[in-house]
């Protein structure tokens, strides 16, 4: 059964794109969306304590929605930049095929 949070649902993989999309959304509206944002380049208003912080928040609120079947590719991860990184290059070239073969 998939686990829905607020209209929000898991990463599976191959629901990838519409994931993305949503997850992108749900940052934002949770305010987590910065570092995410500006990847490795950390403003110059934040001190590094809070970004490292807002890393550890924003990693931990996107691990919440990954599958379990896929979680432990992503576990060990603490920058949000480096997460969203490995997180695309695993499914975004794998579900752009897949839309291009039915089409």
């Amino acid at each position: 059964m998939e686990e829905h949070f607020g209209g929000m649902f898991k990463l599976t993989g191959s629901n990838y794109s519409l994931w993305k999309s949503k997850m992108w959304d749900m940052l934002v509206c949770k305010d987590l969306w910065l570092s995410v944002q500006y990847d490795k380049t950390k403003p110059d208003n934040i001190n590094a304590s809070t970004w490292e912080v807002m890393h550890l928040k924003e990693t931990t609120y996107i691990r919440c929605f990954i599958d379990m079947r896929i979680y432990n590719n992503f576990n060990e991860e603490n920058k949000v930049d480096v997460l969203w990184e490995k997180i695309d290059i695993m499914f975004e070239n794998k579900n752009e095929s897949q839309f291009s073969e039915r089409s």
